[in-house]
């Protein structure tokens, strides 16, 4: 999905879905998305299918709630997507650098599996503060006790089973407001969001991650509370 194509005169990511759309895209008789960001961005297309669309939302796979709310922090920060363009992870290095100007003392640890065209981004992640650890094939619970935050550095996005696998868990995410993450993400209330914009350069783009990092360690109170509140919401739902 790292391919981005112009159509129609719109821009469509992951070349299954322009082979999909341009086939039989006006005889579809619906779409069910799991976000309302993507239902109500698709309904405006040519291709729009005759009944419009549906959402249906995603459930997340709720872990044991064996995670310690009350320790103090580790300095420590995972990463775990697809190391590819869209997830932004060159913004990584930048970041550790804007955080050891503000005398943050964070690392973050990498995990993701790469494809050969993409394989000159692990030469980025070096140093004492950053650290790739390899692939991985699930959610380890057990990352709420040993990091202090999921950072999510995607470009754009649906709503990504990580963030909702970290929340169940209790650890909590700051993630960018791109696509619809916002739909579940809510800064301060049961995550942290980076709200991000068009207009925004990549210097823009890192101090805004920066600065949340900085909020959640300076309120570490509240950090609890969202760790709470995230996992009764996905609970509840």
């Amino acid at each position: 999905s790292d391919a981005i194509y112009n159509w129609e005169g719109f821009t469509v990511c992951d070349p299954s879905q322009v082979r999909l759309l341009r086939s039989c895209g006006k005889s579809l008789y619906k779409i069910i998305y799991d976000s309302e960001c993507l239902a109500r961005k698709d309904a405006t297309y040519s291709f729009a299918p005759k009944r419009g669309v549906a959402v249906l939302k995603s459930l997340a796979p709720m872990s044991r709630h064996n995670y310690d709310s009350s320790r103090m922090p580790t300095r420590k920060l995972i990463w775990a997507s697809r190391l590819s363009p869209e997830k932004h992870p060159e913004i990584l290095p930048l970041l550790i650098l804007s955080t050891e100007l503000r005398s943050m003392n964070i690392s973050i640890d990498i995990y993701g599996a790469t494809i050969e065209k993409n394989s000159h981004i692990l030469s980025l992640f070096s140093g004492d503060h950053l650290c790739y650890k390899g692939t991985f094939s699930s959610f380890d619970p057990g990352w709420a006790n040993h990091y202090d935050s999921l950072v999510y550095t995607s470009l754009y996005d649906g709503i990504p089973n990580i963030i909702l696998e970290s929340m169940s868990a209790g650890l909590p995410v700051i993630a960018p407001s791109v696509g619809s993450i916002p739909e579940i993400v809510q800064d301060g209330i049961n995550g942290y969001l980076v709200d991000l914009s068009p207009s925004m350069n990549l210097a823009d783009i890192v101090s805004a991650y920066a600065g949340v990092i900085d909020r959640m360690y300076l309120d570490w109170a509240t950090r609890k509370s969202v760790i709470s509140r995230a996992h009764k919401e996905l609970e509840s739902n």
